[in-house]
């Protein structure tokens, strides 16, 4: 069995139990026999990048993560690579890394504009135990939950729920922030 194969394995089984899926439900959704999943999970086949992309989307990850190794060595992202996204009417966001152990944890950069609309549009919320952690590079923000933001400048840190309506608008005409983001794996307390 090749490391890749091994790699590949661990990497969807680990991810499989964590959703407490199935085989047979992963590959309904995988479009893939139970079988087929099966072999993979035992480090045995030699599966295209179609067929393991779609078991990543059928897991809800991305196909780097069921391709990478735990620990992986140093990773970079050089700048002139960047891809900024759409995110929401007043800001684009820069992915910079996914990581996953016992939670996962996305960091990114994040550039934000002031609007003039008087109407507040909240952002997007996350998995329940979910939490924002924002560093500002630049500018003037105001951030965190609907009924409690609060203001910070360049320099400042602030981390809150990201698991209830919260907003991130920019109080100056522009604002970077490095905003890390953390997902729990584990089911939080009275969230069944």
């Amino acid at each position: 069995m090749s490391t890749t194969a091994t790699m590949l394995a661990r990497n969807i089984r680990r991810f499989r139990t964590e959703r407490s899926m199935s085989l047979a439900e992963l590959g309904r959704r995988a479009g893939l026999s139970k079988q087929t999943l099966g072999a993979l999970e035992q480090g045995n086949g030699n599966p295209t990048i179609e067929t393991v992309s779609a078991i990543a989307d059928a897991l809800g990850v991305s196909l780097r993560s069921v391709l990478t190794q735990w620990g992986s060595g140093v990773f970079i992202r050089r700048a002139a690579d960047a891809a900024w996204n759409p995110l929401h009417p007043t800001g684009e966001l820069r992915e910079l890394d996914e990581v996953y152990g016992s939670g996962y944890v996305r960091n990114a950069l994040l550039t934000v504009r002031r609007s003039d609309d008087p109407q507040i549009t909240p952002w997007e919320t996350h998995t329940p135990g979910s939490l924002h952690h924002a560093y500002v590079m630049s500018g003037t923000v105001r951030l965190g939950p609907v009924e409690e933001p609060i203001e910070a400048a360049t320099g400042d840190y602030v981390r809150f729920p990201g698991d209830r309506e919260y907003l991130i608008q920019s109080v100056s005409e522009t604002t970077e922030l490095y905003l890390a983001t953390t997902f729990p794996q584990v089911p939080q307390l009275g969230q069944g």
